[in-house]
């Protein structure tokens, strides 16, 4: 048996999906680093459990910290082909190149290590021990987003995107791209917040000016001015991750990479909404002055969403309140929708006779009252001038009102395991590269 890098899962050794995630399992010849025995003490005080992530440049384990008590992830810098280990002590070719990789390792470390924020994991230390380097990360129990793609609503969605736009601009803050957005670099914690974990393909820019870049890139979620080596990068590459990633969120796969969108390829916006798809074609344009420019304007267009969503709630009561039909579950929905000021009127204090009265009024007796400007007005105004004959009436509309609403959030809560990528960047709280 082997266990799946993505959610910990016990599984056959000869196994190409996770019958548990169904994350794909690379073959096992793939796989040419030699980890670190369980058992192994890094720093005479971190003790190695397990390999929860490998990759071209690392290997990232699981350990316990004896001294402070708590888990950790711990990065080795260990080059797939190249590296060799006897014993705990690896031995790395002394070549300009690797020594080049081994210094962008530790800058990587100390990049993360800046950007104290609740969306970025934190690094705790970084070691040089046993001819390599390890760096220390804070450990993070919940699933990678790209277990999730294609199975989370619109809603779900942008609420993750807009963390993720939240944590790059502290990046964007520190002078930096990140370059690699995507849901493979993305943990969804049990809290159902995000962590961003990875940061290989960070490095630093200055927006408006053109410089020779490393090309790296992830087909999909990569705008065209990464796939040349020398151009323009701004914050702008990074919304464009982000958007991609959004669309993933939603449609499970990402949109056709730049270069065919450059080539005429159109995207698949089927099945989502005409005001998300225009935030998301604008953040995916291929021309860079046509596209949403960064953060802070991605941020703003997401929130229009809120409105847009508030604005047609209070139509749909208003239309009810007109027919006699207003109920429970729509007081319900608009508290949900803006709990503190759905209607920005006076503040109400409703009793159980109050709503009573309001959910049980026939359409005679309404006649017979005047017009109603609004729940919150409509509510205040009632007293407790019928009587017991319609509590039971009151008692079933509510019951069943309610269920509906349970039924229809029922499946948002679906993140409570631990699980991490083996393809190779800090995985889950930093796995490899």
């Amino acid at each position: 048996m082997i266990t799946c890098p993505n959610c910990l899962s016990e599984i056959p050794d000869n196994a190409s999906v996770c019958p548990a995630c169904g994350s794909k399992i690379e073959p096992a010849s793939s796989v040419l680093c030699t980890p670190l025995e369980t058992g192994s003490v890094i720093y005479s005080k971190y003790k190695v459990e397990k390999v929860i992530g490998q990759g071209g440049f690392g290997i990232t384990y699981l350990a316990y910290d004896e001294k402070l008590d708590r888990k950790v992830a711990i990065k080795e810098y260990f080059p797939d082909g190249i590296a060799s280990r006897t014993g705990n002590k690896v031995t790395v070719p002394p070549t300009l190149e690797n020594k080049k990789n081994m210094e962008g390792f530790t800058e990587e470390a100390k990049a993360i290590a800046k950007l104290k924020n609740p969306g970025i994991v934190d690094v705790y230390d970084i070691i040089e021990e046993n001819g390599t380097i390890y760096i220390v990360m804070e450990y993070i129990s919940g699933v990678l987003m790209s277990s999730l793609l294609g199975k989370i609503n619109e809603q779900v969605a942008v609420k993750y995107i807009r963390q993720i736009a939240n944590a790059v601009k502290a990046i964007h803050a520190e002078g930096l791209l990140h370059q690699d957005i995507k849901p493979d670099n993305i943990i969804i914690k049990d809290s159902g917040d995000i962590k961003i974990i990875d940061f290989g393909s960070s490095s630093d820019f200055a927006d408006d000016k053109t410089r020779t870049y490393e090309k790296i890139l992830t087909h999909g979620y990569a705008p065209l001015e990464q796939y040349g080596g020398k151009g323009r990068r701004g914050e702008f590459t990074d919304v464009y991750a982000i958007c991609a990633t959004l669309y993933a969120c939603i449609k499970g796969a990402p949109p056709p990479e730049a270069t065919a969108l450059a080539g005429g390829t159109s995207i698949d916006f089927n099945g989502i909404s005409e005001e998300l798809r225009s935030i998301i074609e604008k953040g995916l344009s291929i021309k860079i002055p046509d596209r949403i420019q960064n953060t802070d304007e991605l941020i703003k267009l997401l929130d229009t969403l809120d409105t847009l969503d508030t604005n047609e709630e209070k139509r749909r009561i208003s239309e009810s309140e007109d027919k006699g039909t207003f109920k429970t579950s729509e007081i319900l929905k608009g508290a949900e929708k803006s709990p503190q000021n759905m209607y920005k009127s006076e503040s109400v204090s409703l009793s159980k006779s109050e709503s009573k009265s309001v959910l049980s009024e026939t359409p005679n007796e309404k006649t017979n009252k005047q017009s109603v400007k609004s729940p919150a007005q409509s509510l205040s105004q009632q007293n407790n001038q019928y009587d017991e004959q319609y509590s039971n009436q009151y008692s079933r509309v509510q019951s069943s009102d309610t269920d509906n609403i349970c039924n229809e959030n029922d499946g948002n809560n679906e993140i409570n395991n631990s699980s991490y990528n083996g393809n190779g960047n800090i995985y889950n709280n930093g796995a490899a590269e």
